[in-house]
């Protein structure tokens, strides 16, 4: 009798490191591969043609945490399978307002995993490596926003810590009825500075508002 495994993986033999230029599209392509999950498969198959049909980065992988007065990157990868990237998670550190009074903050976004390593400890290992680098790097409060049906990611957070601190949901309304948006709002263009000047009158005292707003108002994302 002959038997084969489901998975080709056995031990893969993983490294983790820092990002390099040369991570670029092997990150892109991960991206896409590893693109958040759904409570409901048949339904995250119908929406990934359609999401990956016009999903398409103009910039570089690392362009949104270069926006930021430091970052962090950390990849995972296959030594045993060709230096193949299969797992990687991203930190943006800022000043930000925490708790009425300016700290340092940092914000993870983009861990991603291949399907086929779930489950090798990969999120797990990354998460910790990003923590670490952030508190070494100063900052005094870590937050994250994710999916509510992102179950796994959800399980691994909460393992590390992290606790559910508000909900948003998108205006469903105003993606299904376009025309009833344009007909209640009117929009006034206006310069940088009088941006500012209006985005600070509302959002001054809030939590996570910028000590730099030029990092929001100068982003070519």
């Amino acid at each position: 009798l002959v038997f084969v495994m489901a998975s080709p993986l056995l031990a893969p033999e993983l490294e983790y490191r820092d990002y390099k230029k040369e991570d670029d599209e092997s990150c892109k392509a991960l991206e896409m591969r590893a693109m958040q999950g759904s409570r409901y498969p048949w339904l995250q198959k119908f929406t990934r043609v359609f999401i990956r049909a016009g999903f398409e980065h103009f910039l570089t992988f690392d362009a949104k945490p270069q926006q930021y007065e430091d970052h962090i990157i950390r990849v995972a990868e296959d030594r045993s399978n060709g230096g193949r990237i299969v797992g990687v998670g991203c930190a943006a550190l800022k000043t930000a307002r925490i708790h009425s009074k300016m700290s340092k903050v940092a914000y993870i976004f983009d861990l991603r995993v291949d399907e086929e390593y779930q489950g090798c400890g990969i999120g797990k290992a990354l998460t910790e490596q990003i923590e670490e680098g952030c508190a070494a790097k100063g900052a005094s409060f870590l937050y994250l926003t994710v999916n509510s049906d992102n179950t796994k990611a959800k399980s691994l957070y909460a393992k590390r810590g992290f606790v559910h601190a508000s909900h948003r949901s998108p205006a469903l309304a105003l993606l299904a009825f376009p025309d009833l948006e344009d007909s209640v709002n009117s929009v006034e263009v206006v310069g940088k500075e009088a941006a500012i000047k209006l985005t600070s009158s509302f959002y001054s005292s809030a939590d996570l508002f910028l000590e730099k707003l030029d990092q929001l108002f100068d982003s070519p994302l």
